[in-house]
């Protein structure tokens, strides 16, 4: 596979249940571990040349997998920018790619990014929201960006308003929308914390900035305000 996980493997089927695929099966799982054969709960468990189809020939990519209803999620993580996400429905025991997106990326203006990615499932939702943290701004205000899905599919998480972030089915570039000192996750809801205008970037650390705690509006598809910390 070259460079990035090409559009003929956007849809991936396990070798023992074709009729899965229908006229979309283009690609099939090379020889599967037979622990694929039942329902697999990462994506460990789709044996190791299912995980190289995912990382193609790129060893710098890294897969994060988070337990969901009917199966499971997987981001890939690559190094150029570039993220995708992945779903596996035990059921059907098919992969599909689902979507893709992309975080700041200039090797001139922050260097390698050497990024992590983390994910889970919090209160109120099915899909899995992933972090990726890394240095994405040249002045270190902004290292982590929120993916996850919506209305308009899987993108990062933005701001929609002062008590609403949104999955925008879009990327981040440099020094663009979506970027925030820091991404966590917190007692079940999605914590973000973002420097603050009155002190330098340097004393941005902490409780020494601007909190805000996010729950998941499963009726909007969205994330409401719950409560801020740190300075105003």
């Amino acid at each position: 596979m070259r460079g990035d996980v090409g559009e003929d493997q956007d849809r991936l089927c396990c070798r023992d249940l074709p009729a899965a695929c229908d006229g979309t099966f283009t690609h099939a799982l090379p020889q599967l571990d037979s622990a694929a054969a039942v329902p697999a709960k990462g994506a460990e468990d789709l044996g190791q040349s299912g995980v190289n189809v995912l990382l193609g020939e790129d060893s710098t990519r890294a897969t994060i997998d988070v337990t969901v209803p009917g199966g499971f999620e997987v981001m890939v993580l690559a190094q150029k920018g570039q993220v995708t996400f992945w779903s596996w429905q035990s059921t059907a025991k098919a992969l599909s790619k689902v979507g893709a997106s992309t975080y700041p990326y200039d090797l001139a203006k922050v260097g390698p990014p050497k990024a992590t990615g983390a994910g889970m499932v919090l209160t109120g939702m099915v899909h899995a929201i992933y972090i990726v943290t890394s240095t994405f701004s040249g002045d270190g205000s902004g290292n982590s960006v929120a993916y996850t899905t919506g209305v308009t599919g899987w993108g990062a998480v933005k701001v929609a308003s002062t008590t609403k972030l949104v999955p925008s089915g879009q990327g981040v570039a440099l020094g663009g929308a979506g970027l925030q000192d820091e991404y966590k996750f917190f007692a079940g809801a999605l914590e973000a914390a973002s420097c603050s205008s009155t002190l330098p970037i340097a004393k941005c650390t902490g409780q020494s900035r601007v909190l805000a705690f996010w729950v998941w509006n499963s009726t909007l598809s969205q994330f409401t305000l719950d409560s801020t910390g740190g300075l105003k």
